[in-house]
């Protein structure tokens, strides 16, 4: 009986060890290694501003474009969506799928995005994660907690159809 305790208490001080070591390694990595981001991205003036700014945050990657009729009725609920939740550690970043950097500026001007953006316009990256997370179609928006897990691929559903309770349920499913 004593040997088999003593077993079973090793093998949950290891776990438990494995389990502290995981936990605190993912905390060191550098944001552009927990998130699908260069290592900077660009305010709404243009300024450039490190990934870990990001950090602690509850991140949503914002795949749009100025030619898309679904995206131009979306924009305008997500910005106000921001804006009650930024406070609360919400952050967005915009994935442009426009043709050139112009159309881009235009778009993020014209709609009133006042969050960061991804270096770039339609790039083979941003393509590459929306294959990698197979999103079909745009607009989308990936959210990540704040130590780069994926609460879902499906943002845009949870902002349109509970827009006073997907960033709640968004914290609780860190927890």
């Amino acid at each position: 009986m004593k040997k088999i305790l003593t077993i079973r208490l090793t093998t949950l001080l290891v776990v438990g060890l494995a389990i502290s070591f995981t936990a605190t390694s993912a905390q060191a990595k550098p944001m552009r290694e927990i998130l699908p981001l260069p290592g900077t991205v660009f305010d709404a003036s243009g300024t450039e501003v490190p990934t870990e700014s990001l950090r602690g945050k509850i991140v949503a990657l914002y795949f749009s474009a100025h030619w898309c009729g679904p995206c131009k009725k979306f924009t305008p609920q997500l910005i106000k969506f921001h804006e009650a939740n930024k406070r609360n550690g919400f952050e967005v970043v915009f994935m442009s799928l426009d043709r050139s950097q112009s159309q881009k500026d235009a778009y993020m001007k014209q709609s009133g995005m006042n969050w960061y953006t991804a270096p770039g316009h339609g790039t083979k990256e941003i393509n590459f994660i929306m294959d990698y997370y197979k999103l079909r179609g745009i607009p989308a928006l990936i959210v990540f907690g704040p130590n780069g897990e994926v609460i879902t691929t499906d943002g845009r559903s949870d902002v349109t159809g509970n827009p006073g309770g997907a960033f709640a349920k968004w914290q609780a499913a860190t927890r």
